[in-house]
């Protein structure tokens, strides 16, 4: 006897593969079409409390990728930096449109963070309940710990590649039934690769979703996002050598000292007892986190915080694996700056995007499913209240970026003992021509680090401002000294030994600048009118041409060039 299915089920059953695809995409758009009120209020909120930052300034890292980098408007910088190509080219784009000027790089960013959160209400309302869904995504839209990856343009990229994970996650959970679907899923995964190699440790939050709403056991829906992932870790670890790069960058950059490895028992419980309080108090916000010397009562009260917010994830495994799904997406994300390597900072806000998304989310579920028995108006306004207080700090936050002044000023609040505050206080003095209290921070800075080039360098240019010439060379000398490559200090030199006028020595220090950074137009123009003053005629016009080869539009090289050519 044939069994009977009802008319409904038939007519599943008679669908093809492709009618089904299309009926799920047809749900799923109109879907969007009906959830567009919610969208437009998600949409206005982010743009309400970011409208104050669409107008700040190039700041810290901005500076050196925009204005001070001669390849950003080269499509070459795009092709060669296979591990943030999305970005470069993301740069490269807006470069060519509106050159340096901040505001499309910031919108960008902006619409990068409102497409996660959009993402983020569509992804929980679909997979928990809209309720969740509503919270989960008006807390995130406003919190004030993702500023730094919104508001400041180098921080974006965090922003780029946590709104491309999150569109590729929620595609890969809607494609059971629909094969477009999933090759989108996989193609927004790979832009997520190519925007950030940080992306690469998310692949194992799609075996999660098949455990939690799935089948795990169907791994040939989740091993293409691992080989993917595991390709890129391999090709991040190989080419190059990239992570002794970086530890090679903040060790002359940065001047860190010490190990190449953090303490574990120091460094875990500082950074998830941070993260824990940033996320859900975020008041004392800072560019930089130094202060990470304890009392052994604080360090005990960070040890034992930290082992409650382990237990409290351990716990969501046994109580409800939806929360336990969104606390192990922030987990995961956090993965890479949480390794003892000293490869990354202790804690950054920017390194919180999606670890930030995923603790809201756990918890908007966790208050749905607990609290939604208190009455609705007790509910609503209690979220409403968090909505509004995170508003108005992200609104005060913004304005910290809004300039190199506001930075440096409230992070010196915040991370006194860091010489990189000091430094960048210092150079805030001698912008406003306080030359003795930027000698005083530039001092400060050294003291915390005694091998800061950096320091040696701007109290050398600051003693140079002040018209104390022995001062200045003496700075230089040591700046050199601890960082060889360090070109600026042998360009200052040379002009100092150019005013003096000691030609020869400022044709040595200038010439050793040129080996360093040989495409620097305006070395090749300082070395020309060294030439000129040493009546050495063929040196000072070969200098003068490559300058301008450089840099068509150099005026001096150009009088120089002229001059030469009449000696």
């Amino acid at each position: 006897m044939a069994l009977s299915t009802s008319p409904q089920k038939q007519k599943y059953l008679r669908q093809s593969d492709g009618e089904a695809s299309l009926t799920n995409q047809q749900n799923l758009a109109s879907w969007f079409g009906e959830k567009s009120g919610v969208i437009a209020l998600i949409s206005m909120l982010i743009f309400l409390v970011y409208l104050n930052a669409l107008d700040n300034a190039l700041v810290s890292d901005d500076i050196y990728g925009l204005v001070q980098n001669p390849s950003i408007g080269s499509f070459s910088l795009v092709t060669t930096n296979l591990f943030r190509f999305m970005r470069e080219l993301f740069y490269f784009v807006i470069y060519n449109i509106s050159g340096t000027t901040p505001f499309l790089y910031r919108l960008g960013n902006i619409l990068f963070h409102l497409g996660t959160s959009i993402i983020l209400y569509a992804f929980v309302s679909r997979r928990v309940n809209e309720k969740a869904g509503l919270i989960a995504s008006f807390i995130f839209a406003v919190h004030p710990v993702v500023v730094e990856s919104v508001t400041w343009i180098s921080g974006g990229v965090y922003a780029q590649y946590g709104f491309f994970f999150m569109l590729s996650l929620f595609l890969y959970s809607e494609s059971a039934r629909c094969k477009k679907l999933y090759i989108w899923s996989l193609i927004f995964f790979i832009m997520s690769l190519f925007s950030s190699e940080k992306a690469f440790v998310l692949s194992p939050i799609f075996i999660l979703w098949e455990y939690v709403w799935g089948k795990p056991k169907q791994y040939q829906r989740w091993l293409p996002f691992v080989a993917l992932s595991a390709l890129w870790f391999l090709m991040f670890i190989g080419l190059g050598g990239i992570l002794g790069q970086r530890n090679m960058d903040l060790t002359t950059q940065f001047y860190q000292e010490g190990s190449r490895f953090y303490n574990p028992l120091i460094q875990l419980p500082a950074a998830i007892s941070t993260y824990a309080r940033l996320i859900f108090y975020p008041m004392s916000l800072s560019f930089y986190y130094s202060e990470f010397s304890f009392s052994e009562i604080e360090y005990a009260a960070r040890v034992i915080f930290s082992l409650i917010v382990i237990g409290l994830y351990v716990l969501s495994f046994f109580k409800n694996k939806k929360i336990f799904f969104f606390l192990s997406l922030s987990l995961v994300s956090l993965s890479p700056f949480l390794t003892p390597l000293r490869i990354a900072w202790v804690v950054a806000e920017r390194y919180a995007y999606l670890a930030t998304l995923g603790v809201i989310s756990g918890v908007s579920v966790f208050i749905y499913k607990y609290l939604k028995y208190l009455p609705q108006w007790i509910f609503w306004t209690l979220i409403a209240v968090i909505i509004s207080l995170f508003s108005v700090r992200t609104i005060l936050r913004n304005n910290a970026f809004q300039n190199e002044d506001n930075l440096w000023l409230a992070t010196a609040k915040t991370a006194p003992s860091d010489p990189k505050t000091h430094n960048n206080l210092g150079d805030y003095y001698a912008r406003h021509r306080d030359y003795d209290s930027a000698v005083h921070e530039f001092t400060r800075a050294i003291e915390l680090n005694p091998n800061y080039a950096d320091a040696y360098h701007n109290r050398g240019l600051t003693y140079m401002q002040k018209g104390d010439s022995n001062k200045a060379i003496s700075d230089y000398l040591k700046a050199i000294e601890l960082n060889p490559g360090l070109w600026q200090s042998y360009r200052n030199l040379a002009g100092v030994y150019f005013g003096e006028g000691q030609f020869e020595s400022a044709l040595d220090y200038m010439q050793k600048a040129i080996e360093i950074n040989p495409d620097e137009p305006h070395l090749w123009t300082n070395l020309g009118a060294i030439y000129l003053k040493l009546k050495q005629k063929e040196n000072a016009i070969l200098a003068f041409e490559r300058a301008l080869a450089l840099n068509p539009d150099d005026q001096v090289a150009t009088k120089g060039l002229m001059e030469a050519n009449k000696l």
